[in-house]
Order: structure tokens, then sequence, then C-alpha cells
């Protein structure tokens, strides 16, 4: 009841599938143990908040998290932890502009840290113009050192330029002050 209106929302069956619906301005709440955990509105889904601004909103007491875990019996060097893309879709096309992978580096446990030897990469690609779907290499990695690398995927100094077509990598430091260029 709201607002001294009964509202009522609908379980339909159907061949394509189950489909849970409530009216405009009402929301579908999802609880375990007589917790609320997901609450789905007009707006967004919202966990950890009843009333979603975004298409995905998550809050805690100490920030939302999200997390993105690869299950395998042992984690390898190279193995994909998770990718967030971003992309887009309208009449004509659907495609992914970019996307962040999070992968390990080495086999974990092997490195002298025991259960918590577990060192971890993100790897950041970007779409090329009239590339079509080839994100296979990474514009930019944070190696598991902290180390940052453009261009190459295993930086050895805190940031590592690399240029694979024989051309000398330019780092250009500018300021919006008139004659502050170097």
């Amino acid at each position: 009841k709201r607002d001294g209106v009964n509202a009522f929302g609908t379980l339909q069956m159907s061949g394509t599938g189950p489909t849970l619906s409530a009216p405009s301005g009402y929301a579908v709440a999802f609880k375990t143990a007589g917790t609320e955990r997901m609450r789905v509105r007009d707006t967004g889904v919202g966990i950890g908040v009843t009333d979603p601004g975004y298409d995905l909103e998550i809050q805690g007491s100490s920030g939302g998290d999200l997390s993105l875990i690869t299950s395998d019996t042992a984690i390898t060097d190279g193995d994909v932890f998770g990718t967030i893309y971003f992309g887009g879709r309208d009449s004509d096309h659907t495609g992914v502009g970019a996307k962040i992978v999070g992968k390990s580096k080495y086999t974990w446990g092997d490195h002298g840290g025991g259960a918590n030897d577990s060192p971890g990469e993100l790897h950041f690609f970007t779409q090329a113009d009239g590339a079509g779907d080839s994100m296979t290499s990474p514009r930019m990695v944070i190696g598991h050192s902290g180390n940052v690398g453009i261009g190459t995927t295993e930086p050895g100094e805190t940031l590592h330029l690399y240029s694979s077509d024989n051309v000398e990598p330019t780092l250009k430091l500018e300021s919006g002050t008139t004659g502050n260029q170097g």
C-alpha cells in the first residue's frame, strides 16, 4: 500500500520464462533473513540502497563493493579475474570501445607469500578507429609491482613508455599557462 492505494505486482509464467513486475513508481525488493539485499525500481537496481539513482548503484557503510572473482583449482600466470566492458548499442551498431581486464601475475602461492601471495595486474584496452573488435594488446598496464607501462605489458620502471614502431616514445608535460610547456 502506498499513499492509501493498494498496489500489486505480478508474477507471470510463460514460454520465455518467469517475469516479475511492479507498477510504475513501485519497487521489487529481494530479502533474505528479513534483511533487504536488493531493490529494482524504475530508476535502476539498488544494492544497499532503496532508491537507486543509477542503472546499478551499490552502497555500503564503508563504500560499495563489486567483486569479480574467477573460480579455479589453481590460479596461474595470466588467468583473467574479470573484465569490465565499456560499449554502446544503437539501431545500426553494437560494439565495445574499451575494457579493463584484471589478470593474475605468476602462479599464486609460488613466490613466498603463501596463501596471501596473489599478485595481480590491470590491463587497459581501447578500440582504435576502424579496427573492429581487435582489442588484443593493452594500451596501458598497471603491473603487480605498481609500475605503469604504456606500450608494454612488462613495465620495468615506475613509468615505462615503449614504442614498437621504431619511433622514440614521447612524453608531453603541459600546463594551462602560456609559455609553461615542456
